[in-house]
């Protein structure tokens, strides 16, 4: 079988201590037996349990993981963070920070974005799930203070925003484009306000003392590029989710 396709941040494509990546489609490769067609990662999707488990698995594979090292949440689009020691699946929350080598903690997305955090000095990794109510609630704040709790410091601590609703695409309505700067909504171009989620999140990282140079923002849209990824937006209830992980290798 071709090799199923993942996205690994330039921040640590050729890091020793850091495992991260980001899931694509792959609906060329995985097609066969399946309602949505790809690598579906989600158990919260109108597809049957048994094949998200295989795609899962066909993933781990790839990585050298495997269940027993793999710490997901179940996302509630706030901005709850949980310190985790030991895999676990289901969590109710929004992000997850660890400190255990080999334990790979992820976030499953399909428009909103997940952020990938590291401090490689002081071995502390982080994991957000980033849609417009979690960012503009603090989930990625609470992450990294959660970090820092955990020995982390700022300077250290590089980040990878994944590929999401691009600002073209995200088309809101005055009550969630007030929650947000001005600079990062568009009023002027769309009949209806557009925001900048990914603009938004990295001045997020910037205002938490992130540096820049540390931060990496995918160009990646999932509603635009349909061969590469799953929208929820766009394919609603036949929408598949990706997965971005971490791991303190």
């Amino acid at each position: 079988m071709k090799k199923i396709d993942f996205h690994i941040p330039d921040l640590w494509e050729n890091e020793s201590d850091i495992l991260a990546v980001f899931t694509k489609k792959n609906a060329d490769v995985l097609s066969e037996n399946r309602q949505i067609k790809g690598l579906n990662l989600g158990l919260n999707t109108n597809e049957d349990a048994s094949v998200i488990l295989e795609n899962r698995k066909l993933l781990y594979q790839e990585l050298d993981l495997n269940d027993e090292n793999i710490a997901l949440v179940h996302q509630v689009h706030g901005n709850q963070v949980i310190f985790i020691t030991e895999p676990q699946n289901d969590i109710d929350a929004d992000a997850l920070v660890t400190n255990v080598p080999g334990l790979a903690i992820g976030i499953k997305v399909a428009d909103c974005a997940a952020v990938l955090l590291a401090d490689r000095v002081h071995r502390v990794v982080g994991a957000a799930h980033a849609g417009w109510r979690g960012a503009v609630s603090g989930v990625v704040k609470n992450t990294i203070q959660k970090m820092i709790q955990k020995g982390a410091e700022t300077d250290q601590i590089e980040a990878y925003v994944s590929p999401c609703i691009c600002q073209k695409k995200f088309e809101v309505g005055e009550e969630v484009a007030v929650q947000f700067d001005d600079k990062f909504v568009d009023r002027k171009h769309f009949s209806k306000p557009h925001v900048d989620l990914k603009g938004y999140l990295k001045d997020q990282l910037m205002q938490l003392n992130v540096k820049q140079s540390n931060i990496e923002v995918d160009s990646g849209c999932t509603i635009s590029d349909e061969k590469k990824f799953y929208s929820y937006r766009r394919e609603k209830n036949k929408s598949g989710r990706m997965l971005a992980l971490i791991c303190l290798r």
